[in-house]
């Protein structure tokens, strides 16, 4: 566990809950990036990692946060806004985000250190412009938001995540057979596809037959081991001494 601070057992699964939230929320919003197709973590569509339901969840969110704004007072980036978004979605400029920023998510799923160009990447990726500054009339609330998609507003949700498993622990794990990352259920070792492939009878034969000849060496060894051990000692006295009959 990450935290040093004593957690009950429903405030861990609240938090747990909550970076869910915030992890679908950041696969969503790096869904319009140029790229996104080349970084297989965290696979999404019917009966994979991330189901669509949870997708459209995340973007119903930012949605009802959109009209929440009617009653308010809005100042909005001027002509700057435009360039900002595309910078996002440049072939480059994405991918070079997200390897820095998949690259974070994976130490933090191993127990590792972002190294520092990663968060040097994230520390620009926070100071791009924000968008939008909105007053709300009714709540009398100030709210900071950029486009949920863009490089600052990404970069926010990130930080979010990682300050809730500070708490809680990861949710998204690595797949132990082929290295992508996905949304931890319980404890689990692989992603959608690989367990998928570890449950069929291909797969299953050739696991067994390897274990069958583990242990054949194994067995072989121990009972080489033993053989050496019990050498025939006839002829030897132990440490006695030979005496003669009367």
């Amino acid at each position: 566990m990450y935290t040093h601070r004593e957690l009950g057992i429903r405030e861990v699964f609240l938090l747990r809950e909550r970076a869910r939230q915030e992890l679908i929320l950041f696969i969503s919003s790096i869904s319009l990036w140029r790229n996104r197709e080349r970084f297989e973590h965290f696979s999404t569509g019917p009966d994979l990692d991330i189901d669509s339901s949870e997708l459209e969840k995340a973007e119903a969110a930012l949605l009802s946060s959109k009209k929440r704004r009617d009653d308010s007072i809005q100042i909005m980036m001027g002509r700057g806004l435009a360039n900002d978004l595309r910078a996002g979605t440049r072939p480059n400029e994405s991918g070079k985000l997200l390897t820095a920023f998949f690259g974070i998510l994976r130490e933090t799923a191993t127990g590792g250190d972002p190294t520092e160009k990663q968060l040097t990447i994230l520390f620009n990726a926070l100071n791009c412009p924000v968008h939008l500054l909105v007053w709300s009339l009714k709540r009398r609330k100030l709210e900071v938001t950029s486009a949920f998609f863009s490089r600052r507003a990404v970069a926010e949700v990130l930080v979010r995540y990682l300050n809730l498993i500070a708490e809680c622990g990861p949710v998204h794990g690595v797949c132990e057979d082929c290295g992508v990352m996905f949304i931890r259920k319980r404890e689990r070792r692989f992603c959608h596809t690989c367990s998928a492939k570890r449950q069929t009878y291909a797969h299953r034969k050739e696991y067994l037959r390897k274990k069958r000849k583990e242990y054949y060496w194994r067995d072989a060894e121990d009972d080489r081991e033993f053989r050496n051990k019990t050498k025939s000692t006839k002829g030897t006295m132990h440490g006695k001494t030979k005496t003669g009959k009367r």
